[in-house]
């Protein structure tokens, strides 16, 4: 999972966050699943929290979760815990 948190200088708190995970076809309840993480984490609002998946035969961070079905909880605090880094590192 990668993040990546963009602001106008001149506003911060205006900014948005887009995660990156490699996955395909998250539905809305997983999307809002994963969104409403990303804001007790962040305190960002839900508008500007964007979630983008993908998928290639090469990926390493599915491979990483050890399990035929994903955790969802777990897909979930990353997801968060990357969007609070890119915040903080912003």
């Amino acid at each position: 999972m990668r993040a990546l948190y963009a602001a106008p200088a001149a506003s911060p708190a205006e900014g948005s966050v887009w995660v990156v995970l490699d996955f395909m076809d998250f539905d809305l309840e997983m999307v809002n699943f994963i969104r409403t993480g990303i804001v007790s984490a962040t305190h960002l609002h839900p508008e500007q929290i964007h979630i983008l998946t993908t998928h290639n035969h090469g990926v390493g961070d599915i491979l990483s979760l050890h399990c035929d079905t994903p955790d969802f909880a777990k897909i979930g605090a990353g997801a968060s815990g990357a969007a609070a880094q890119a915040i903080a590192g912003a």
